[in-house]
């Protein structure tokens, strides 16, 4: 299998006071672990809501061409064929850095401008033809990557609850 796009999806920091960051920084892994968590919950159970009929609403997707929404029988936005889909929840690449995690996914469609920022927050990019001018298309970047603060707070509940599992079982060994 080739891989077309590598990228960053989702990113998120952790917020912590001054005296649990000195206890730390003696156990790091400890947070990395509980990021890592938090990562692969959003990965499990926010990152397929957006392939749910609802989602389109719900995140407030750019709008689609009323030829295009009527070619796909009713679909959601971001399933046509469900290759996308099946392509994102298929692979997850957790990476610990220093103030959070980074969950890196693979999907060709994502790649349709390589050259766009990693975090444009337009609804649309442009995109070259190869009969000259240019050709609107919803960021699906931007619109996988959305986050809602209901979801926001369950992935931090995650955090939390791994990080003090992590630190019960650290005081009882």
């Amino acid at each position: 299998m080739r891989i077309v796009s590598k990228g960053r999806i989702f990113g998120f920091e952790t917020v912590i006071s001054d005296e649990l960051l000195d206890r730390l920084r003696k156990q790091p892994e400890i947070l990395q672990t509980a990021n890592a968590a938090g990562a692969r919950h959003w990965h499990t159970h926010i990152l397929p809501r957006h392939f749910e009929p609802a989602a389109h609403g719900k995140y407030g997707y750019a709008p689609r061409e009323p030829r295009y929404v009527k070619s796909k029988h009713g679909k959601p936005d971001l399933v046509n064929t469900g290759s996308m889909k099946q392509e994102m929840l298929s692979f997850l690449q957790i990476t610990a850095t220093a103030t959070g995690a980074q969950a890196k996914l693979r999907a060709r469609t994502l790649n349709l401008v390589p050259n766009m920022q990693e975090n444009d927050q337009n609804y649309f990019v442009t995109q070259r033809l190869k009969k000259g001018g240019t050709r609107p298309y919803p960021n699906l970047k931007r619109e996988v990557k959305i986050v809602l603060d209901e979801e926001r707070e369950a992935i931090a509940e995650v955090v939390r609850n791994s990080y003090l599992e992590q630190m019960q079982r650290g005081n009882t060994e």
